[in-house]
């Protein structure tokens, strides 16, 4: 049928009828979802570890790695890590014999783009985490609870629902953020549009594509963050 409307109107959404462009693109998108997964996982991590540790005399280091990554453009940062950073580890060779690099362009996206997060992140538990009441944390205290138990059983849970509207913010800053993967040749949904509109020639119906992806992609994560705020909200 879409080689058929190719063939009358041009209109040509190749990624359906072709082949190998509909396989390129599946296997994007797989890459772009584990890209996703492991950026929002890390970089809640980041966030909830350095908003812990700015309680501590690692604070200083913490607010050094806020103000570096808040304070320069995320490309930039991913042009860094892949072109500065990764020239000066050793290399290893691959399944064919090659000499390639230590750490490829999918795992430095991951940690440029966890990083980065990570800073927003640590903002937002760092605001969840103040607004626990220190009544509460008194009187885990008052019951024998370790400072690690009080902040796993009382702090952490408070935190988070509090934190949870503006980690939703941040994940998907971070969702349209991963596109940027992009100029480091991570062969995610944009990298392979790129590639297909080149030979096919159909810029039009392939931003039609892309936007519709992140309008589902970012609607649908929006709508699965509102629904668990609304099962942990106090009321």
């Amino acid at each position: 049928m879409f080689y058929d409307l190719y063939l009358n109107t041009g209109i040509n959404f190749s990624i359906i009828y072709d082949t190998v462009d509909r396989e390129d693109m599946i296997n994007g998108i797989l890459l772009e979802f584990e890209l996703i997964g492991w950026c929002v996982l890390l970089s809640m991590i980041i966030g909830l570890v350095g908003a812990a540790l700015q309680k501590t005399r690692c604070k200083f280091a913490i607010d050094l790695y806020v103000e570096f990554f808040r304070n320069t453009p995320l490309i930039i940062q991913l042009f860094f890590f892949y072109f500065a950073v990764s020239p000066l580890l050793p290399m290893t060779l691959d399944e064919f014999g090659t000499m390639v690099p230590l750490i490829g362009g999918f795992t430095w996206a991951v940690i440029a783009l966890s990083l980065n997060a990570g800073v927003y992140n640590i903002e937002t538990f760092r605001s969840g985490i103040d607004s626990v009441s220190k009544e509460l944390i008194d009187t885990g205290k008052s019951l024998g609870m370790k400072p690690w138990l009080i902040f796993y059983k009382i702090t952490f849970p408070l935190a988070f629902r509090v934190s949870l509207p503006a980690l939703t913010n941040n994940m998907i800053l971070l969702i349209r953020g991963t596109t940027l993967a992009y100029v480091i040749a991570v062969p995610e949904i944009l990298y392979v549009s790129n590639q297909i509109w080149t030979q096919q020639s159909n810029v039009p119906e392939m931003m039609v594509f892309l936007l519709t992806f992140y309008i589902l992609l970012t609607s649908g994560f929006a709508y699965l963050m509102r629904k668990l705020e609304k099962k942990l909200s106090y009321v």
